[in-house]
């Protein structure tokens, strides 16, 4: 089995691999990068579409990707690092990278796909070494060059396949981690089934175990927990990871130990890092009434698809609408900050020509449209309402209550904390 990535390997890349390096270390075309970095990329091309530079589409197109990527991935874009549009938008942003590897450290870790080079990056900063694996040369240039860039002397690129990744050729590693590959082969179709992904998990697991004691992998969030917790008697932890409360990965670690893993449920914002880790079963449930609503607390993904959400609500006196609901209700706003807070306005069960007329009474010409165990979808939910526009500051949050009632809470989206 090849266990490379592959994840850039598209011959309709804009910017080929064989040009990239040439582009950024010829010091015409850095100064023109530097100098045009914050210029708009679209009025670039025609100001020097007639002034004889060469590489201009190239160039023009790293400075797109440069600026596009700025947040995401900023020691990279800052290096003026080769990037290619595909590797960017499939690879993990530096604050994710940076927060998986902040417990783990040791003197040697193998990254089994390479990709862009990000998580191999940050396991740089733990770890006193770690080796690459990269079947394809072309894909090993370019990470080689941005390691270089990025000052990371300690990563070394192996340009061979991973399944030829062994402790008597490499040295013994702490840690091994991957980013299996979700559109392996040539067609790049999403795979949603593990054992379908590249390398094959499942299939792997026990032989990487035997190297290492520590194995950690990244993969989809649409995978179920409950699924994985069944699947592997070797799972350690599963983390469900959101940045600014858009769940981004599932992130599991295996030791060699059979035992009951931990579920964390964690996000990344802006200014600050909300974490919840399982602490007890959950216990008997209470559901709260609609007309009792002054406050709706709805918790982040994270929590959600970790399924802690009821057990993190638990602490803070917070009660669900119903069995199958994530609306939680108050009569006063707590300290529960891993989600987003309404204050509710009005609530009436659901009647959508009553519903219309009280957003033609209130003069509502834009809402946001939420919704929680409630049969519409939100597109269904907008056009039974006449379609008005997204935005503003009023909400409309659909929701079922405990003995199947259908309700409609308008409220607003209070600010963080």
């Amino acid at each position: 089995m090849d266990y490379s990535s592959g994840r850039t390997d598209n011959p309709s890349s804009l910017v080929q691999r064989n040009k990239l390096i040439s582009i950024l270390t010829d010091d015409k075309t850095h100064e023109f990068i530097i100098k045009n970095l914050h210029e708009d990329p679209t009025k670039l091309a025609l100001r020097f579409s007639d002034k004889g530079i060469d590489w201009l589409p190239e160039l023009i197109t790293l400075i797109s990707l440069y600026q596009k990527f700025e947040l995401k991935l900023p020691t990279w874009t800052q290096a003026l690092c080769a990037l290619e549009r595909i590797a960017c938008e499939q690879a993990t942003s530096e604050a994710v990278a940076r927060n998986r590897f902040s417990r783990v450290g040791g003197k040697l870790a193998w990254d089994l796909t390479g990709g862009l080079g990000v998580d191999s990056f940050y396991l740089s900063k733990r770890f006193e070494r770690v080796i690459v694996f990269e079947k394809n040369p072309e894909l090993v240039e370019l990470l080689e060059f941005n390691f270089k860039r990025l000052g990371s002397d300690n990563i070394e690129v192996i340009n061979d396949s991973a399944e030829n990744a062994a402790p008597d050729r490499f040295g013994q590693p702490d840690l091994i981690y991957l980013d299996p590959d979700r559109r392996p082969g040539s067609e790049r179709t999403r795979k949603f089934l593990l054992n379908e992904y590249q390398p094959d998990l499942g299939a792997n697991l026990h032989n990487w175990l035997g190297i290492s004691a520590l194995v950690m992998c990244k993969i989809s969030p649409m995978v179920d927990v409950h699924y994985l917790i069944a699947t592997f008697s070797n799972l350690h932890e599963i983390s469900v990871v959101s940045e600014q409360e858009e769940v981004k990965e599932i992130l599991l670690t295996f030791k060699g130990t059979v035992a009951q893993p931990i579920l964390k449920a964690i996000d990344i914002g802006k200014k600050q890092l909300n974490e919840f880790v399982s602490a007890e079963p959950n216990g008997p449930e209470s559901y709260s009434e609609v007309m009792n609503a002054k406050y709706v607390f709805e918790p982040s993904g994270a929590l959600i698809k970790s399924g802690l959400a009821r057990e993190y609500c638990r602490q803070f006196g917070l009660n669900p609408l119903a069995v199958n609901s994530q609306y939680y209700v108050s009569q006063q706003r707590n300290e529960a900050n891993f989600g987003r807070w309404f204050e509710v306005i009005s609530a009436q069960p659901v009647s959508w020509k009553v519903i219309r007329k009280y957003l033609k009474d209130m003069q509502l010409k834009r809402v946001m449209i939420g919704k929680r165990n409630f049969p519409e979808s939100v597109d269904q939910i907008r056009k039974k309402l006449g379609n008005p526009p997204d935005g503003g500051s009023d909400s409309l949050l659909f929701t079922t209550d405990s003995v199947a009632n259908h309700w409609c809470l308008h409220s607003k989206l209070l600010a963080k904390d």
